[in-house]
């Protein structure tokens, strides 16, 4: 959790969803900090004045590793998210906002797409598939990109799209990839799409009546769960 104080805290969670205080740590950044953990072990990447890779344990905070970049994050285009492996940070940051990759094993970096210099950039929150092989990413210019990810060789790494551009309208919050690659994007309006992720075709969409909060599939891929609030409060 990041509180208003800069204060990051990780807890560990009990059986009956008691809250225990594991470790915490006192930001330097004066704004909003993004957080998330790698999906298999205790790595924190937290995205600052930089982009940073913690081991979280009972001790505290110890930093692994750290990217500078560009420009300092903020609550809009600070979207971080591991892949299946844990080896590779998707991140959006620069002036204009620059979608990017961060391979942890060889600390390098790929420059996915570069958004349009819009007076207030956004790019959307990326979406990893289960397998970690598909990436979904948005545009500022409100496009959906599908996106190979893998390593090529000890010291490379390609992402490679796999689907035509596919135009979108509207303000994306939310997205989110199923085991069998169907891509949900969520908008500010309510309005849920999915998308095929092998070909980009879009194939339904709804409206859910709320303001969309958070997508996840089940693991089979059969069912989507949205959690989004209107004026009477939460709704999923």
């Amino acid at each position: 959790t990041v509180g208003s104080d800069a204060v990051i805290k990780v807890w560990t969670v009990g059986n009956e969803g008691d809250l225990s205080l594991l470790a915490e740590m006192t930001s330097d950044f004066p704004i909003f900090s993004y957080v998330t953990f790698a999906p298999h072990d205790n790595r924190l990447v937290v995205a600052q004045d930089s982009l940073s890779i913690y081991e979280v344990d009972e001790t505290g905070f110890t930093l692994l590793q750290s990217l500078a970049v560009e420009s300092p994050f903020n609550a809009w285009d600070a979207n971080i998210s591991f892949d299946a492996s844990g080896d590779f940070v998707f991140f959006g940051a620069g002036s204009p906002p620059q979608q990017q990759i961060w391979h942890l094993s060889t600390d390098t970096t790929l420059t996915l797409a570069v958004a349009s210099e819009a007076e207030n950039p956004f790019l959307g929150s990326p979406a990893y598939s289960p397998d970690g092989e598909l990436l979904a990413t948005l545009n500022d210019d409100k496009t959906l990109f599908l996106w190979s990810v893998h390593q090529v060789t000890d010291q490379s790494f390609l992402a490679e799209e796999i689907a035509s551009d596919t135009p979108v309208s509207g303000s994306f919050l939310q997205m989110a990839v199923s085991s069998q690659n169907i891509v949900a994007a969520a908008q500010l309006d309510g309005t849920v799409m999915l998308f095929d992720g092998s070909s980009g075709e879009m194939l339904i969409d709804f409206n859910l009546g709320a303001l969309p909060n958070k997508l996840t599939f089940t693991p089979d891929g059969e069912m989507l769960i949205i959690f989004g609030f209107d004026s009477t409060g939460f709704r999923g």
